[in-house]
């Protein structure tokens, strides 16, 4: 009997300390990674799956709790709880010791099983994990990512304080202060000969990514249409009848001191009733044509769009 006992107690102790052992294996983070902005050491027990080149790794820790974790090095114009929130309201504060700022999210994915995410970072750069899995894994899970957080490191020169009050371009100038950034647009049109976008630097809303916003094109006038006949096509479009946009008004205004062709209209955004107005002012100067879009929430956007003009200088 003694020995049978023995056997069992030895069989638990091993059992026990083996728990021990792969806990620590799959939380306790040694292995040291990179991406373009941070720095991060994850447990010896994950492997990787993919790294597309561009800061996203996918990995997996073996074992009965398997699951994969993804780390995303991204960019968005907002701060680090805007952008772990997205359109809900229900990220925390997570203390990673860095200096860096962190929050955490909990939500189910389209299983009903936990979603996980942790974003640190700082300057609108962010390191996102998160990881979606069974409910007997996501204990195991989250304490492997609240570890590897805790070893984050923001590696990057770049800081939004460095970045320039105004901005001078061949056809105009921007003034911006710190409030506002100017970059080039990343749909570009092949006929332009310069897009510019301007928005938030850093909103305090993930919807700021977007909105409000100001779009500078300017084209040579042999090779696209003038401004009063581009808009007026797109007047015709949408006044017969378009899926997204509405209430389409055609009209002249001035702005710079320019009488410009102008163009309205209204688009249904979201689930809350918010409604986008987009404005479009036309004119020629000399051989080239100026297209200047403003795009913001009707009621919420309306002095920040203005201000965004009002720091537009056309040479």
């Amino acid at each position: 009997m003694k020995k049978i006992l023995i056997i069992i107690l030895s069989i638990a102790v091993l059992a026990a300390a083996g728990s021990i052992g792969y806990t620590y294996y799959m939380t306790h983070p040694s292995v040291e990674y990179t991406t373009e902005n941070f720095s991060f050491k994850v447990p010896k027990g994950f492997k990787l799956l993919d790294d597309d080149g561009a800061g996203l790794y996918d990995m997996v820790f073996s074992g009965p709790f398997h699951s994969r974790i993804y780390f995303d090095d991204c960019t968005y114009n907002c701060t680090v709880k805007a952008y772990t929130e997205g359109s809900e309201d229900k990220a925390k504060a997570f203390d990673i010791g860095s200096g860096l700022e962190c929050y955490a999210e909990h939500t189910t994915n389209t299983k009903s099983e936990p979603l996980i995410q942790y974003v640190a970072g700082t300057d609108t750069r962010f390191l996102d994990v998160k990881t979606s899995c069974s409910s007997v894994k996501a204990f195991l899970s989250e304490k492997a990512i609240k570890n590897i957080m805790r070893t984050v490191k923001y590696t990057s020169d770049f800081r939004l304080s460095d970045l320039p009050e105004e901005y001078d371009y061949p056809y105009f100038t921007i003034k911006t202060g710190h409030k506002y950034f100017v970059s080039d647009n990343e749909i570009n049109n092949d006929k332009s000969l310069i897009d510019i976008k301007i928005r938030y630097t850093e909103g305090d809303d993930y919807f700021n990514t977007s909105y409000p916003a100001v779009f500078l094109s300017v084209s040579e006038s042999d090779k696209v249409s003038s401004p009063s006949e581009y808009l007026d096509s797109r007047y015709e479009k949408f006044k017969s009848g378009s899926e997204y946009f509405f209430d389409p008004v055609r009209d002249q205004k001035e702005i710079f001191g320019i009488k410009c062709e102008y163009l309205c209209f209204k688009q249904n955004f979201g689930e809350d009733g918010d409604i986008i107005k987009y404005e479009q002012y036309g004119f020629v100067k000399g051989d080239k044509n100026y297209l200047i879009t403003a795009e913001g929430t009707i009621g919420t956007d309306e002095t920040d769009i203005k201000e965004m003009l009002d720091g537009i200088t056309i040479k």
